[in-house]
């Protein structure tokens, strides 16, 4: 009589990528993998949500499908709710375990999370999540943990599966822009997102452009050139913090051997500075939740007691008569 396989489903949210993915190495080692991404309506119906996210997370995909089938797993789309995708999927295969990455986001995705965890609760499923970044859950107080994002960030890089067995499982497109509710972007020169494009703008980053950082990412002028510009390939997990770290710092002790340095040394210790704002100021919301929704001081709660719907118009279009706000909210308008 045969065994009934494992099936284990590694959830992909923002972690596009198969390098440094924990759960994805755990899952294969259990047994046959689904590797999913769920278009979840909930999050993309939020007004912050914007078809030019939709653009960059297809190109990230669109690089993960790649990396994936040549490990030989097939990524699996799905839309809708998390839970109803789980059910379904449950029903077809029979999931054993989901595997994922720790997460701190708005409070749709936590409330989806705490779904989740329930779901899988109540089905017999088990659900297993790796912490992906420097963010540590349920701390007691913020002392140490400077330290403890040292140790996660000195951590080797996890090299990715060599091979994988694939469940079976029946394929979905991805949605549309449209068929998820969004207007279309207003984009002209996008960044591209995706795993090869992330590596080539950080190799980029640190082979030239990224020795005036330290001064010129300060200015608008010159940020567009020599800032890292890997924020939103940071966002999306198709390269981890943990390796961008691990680059720069590399690069560092590469350039310390050389004669004249510039000011390599100095851009590089402050570009890897604000990795560690990004996990330390993420570490505060995960720390309290309600930032979302109330000030941190309640003092502040009733510093803007009115909206101004025509001066909030004006600071979106850039019409606001400050020419370095204007100029810069049109960029963003413009490149995202």
């Amino acid at each position: 009589m045969s065994r009934t396989p494992k099936i284990q489903v590694v959830w992909f949210k923002r972690d596009l990528r198969i390098v440094d993915h924990e759960p994805l190495r755990c899952a294969v080692a259990e047994g046959p993998v689904v590797a999913l991404h769920v278009f979840e309506p909930t999050l993309w119906n939020a007004p912050t949500a914007d078809a030019r996210h939709l653009q960059f997370l297809r190109e990230s995909l669109n690089d993960l499908e790649n990396d994936l089938a040549s490990i030989g797993i097939p990524l699996t789309f799905r839309t809708g709710e998390v839970t109803d995708v789980f059910a379904s999927l449950h029903t077809e295969l029979s999931i054993d375990t989901v595997w994922a990455h720790e997460e701190t986001t708005d409070l749709n995705g936590y409330r989806r999370d705490v779904d989740v965890r329930r779901w899988a609760n109540e089905n017999g499923v088990s659900f297993v999540e790796h912490k992906g970044r420097g963010v540590v859950r349920r701390l007691d107080d913020r002392d140490g943990w400077s330290k403890k994002w040292q140790i996660y960030m000195d951590r080797p890089v996890q090299p990715p599966p060599t091979e994988a067995m694939a469940a079976s499982v029946t394929q979905q497109s991805p949605p549309s822009a449209s068929a998820l509710g969004l207007a279309a972007s207003t984009c002209t020169s996008p960044q591209v997102g995706g795993r090869r494009a992330a590596l080539e703008v950080l190799s980029s980053f640190l082979d030239h452009r990224g020795e005036p950082y330290v001064k010129a990412m300060s200015s608008p002028v010159t940020a567009f050139d020599h800032s890292s510009r890997l924020s939103p390939h940071l966002a999306y997990g198709s390269l981890s913090a943990r390796e961008c770290y691990q680059a720069s710092r590399n690069r560092r002790e590469e350039i310390g051997e050389w004669t004249e340095r510039g000011s390599w040394l100095k851009s590089l210790r402050a570009f890897e500075t604000r990795l560690r704002w990004r996990d330390h100021f993420t570490q505060k919301l995960e720390d309290q939740p309600s930032l979302e929704t109330q000030a941190m001081h309640p003092m502040f709660e009733a510093i803007r007691p009115d909206f101004n719907e025509d001066r909030f118009g004006a600071l979106v279009a850039g019409r606001t008569g400050f020419p370095m706000v204007d100029a810069c909210m049109r960029a963003t308008t413009a490149t995202g």
